[in-house]
């Protein structure tokens, strides 16, 4: 997500605050950190 899309006030912006705190407290481990993994692939070959 870009941040200029990103709501600074309002209602939405809200919304957002709190599903980003309930996602912290479900997700978070004692210490207090969230761990993001993920996988990429790459694809590799000669562009003609």
């Amino acid at each position: 997500m870009s941040v200029s899309y990103v709501p600074k006030t309002g209602e939405v912006y809200q919304k957002l605050i709190t599903d980003l705190k309930n996602l912290y407290r479900q997700f978070k481990n004692e210490k207090g950190f969230v761990y993001m993994t993920y996988s990429t692939s790459l694809h590799l070959g000669e562009v003609n």
